[in-house]
């Protein structure tokens, strides 16, 4: 009997190596959508890069698999380091303790009752975006560059 395996990196890199289009358009799609998925614009990130990926002409679907990086999965841990980094830098003493049940007017509270908790995602996600940016668009650039190695060889 097959096992099931599923490897979402794997995955992730299939899909870009399968976009036929200008490499560097797809490595800065990519990279900004990377960007994006740093950003606590949780359920809106695409809202907000699809316009700025078209207006400055890079690949929509290497974007939207860039934001999906963050994801239920791995938002959990991303967000909370996020946001202990961004309370850090800026000196916030506020405690955080998640709601005993948690529905829509808790998320509602946690995100626009407590500016700080919002200020401190976004710039704890800016402040880790700049690595994360960088890597992505230096990994998906090697990716393309080993592909079109390949083909001329």
């Amino acid at each position: 009997m097959a096992k099931f395996r599923f490897n979402p990196v794997k995955a992730a890199i299939d899909k870009l190596k399968g976009i036929n289009a200008d490499p560097m358009k797809i490595c800065y799609g990519f990279a900004f959508g990377i960007f994006m998925a740093t950003t606590p614009l949780i359920g809106f990130k695409w809202v907000v890069a699809l316009p700025i990926v078209m207006l400055a002409k890079w690949n929509k679907t290497a974007c939207l698999i860039g934001i999906l990086q963050v994801n239920y999965l791995t938002g959990p841990l991303f967000y909370a380091l996020a946001y202990f980094i961004g309370k850090r830098i800026c000196g916030f003493s506020n405690t955080f303790e998640l709601p005993a049940h948690m529905n829509f007017s808790a998320l509602k509270d946690i995100f626009l009752g407590n500016a700080e908790v919002l200020v401190s995602l976004t710039v704890g996600g800016l402040v880790l975006s700049i690595p994360m940016t960088i890597g992505a668009y230096y990994l998906v650039r090697s990716l393309f560059t080993r592909k079109l190695n390949a083909q001329i060889a």
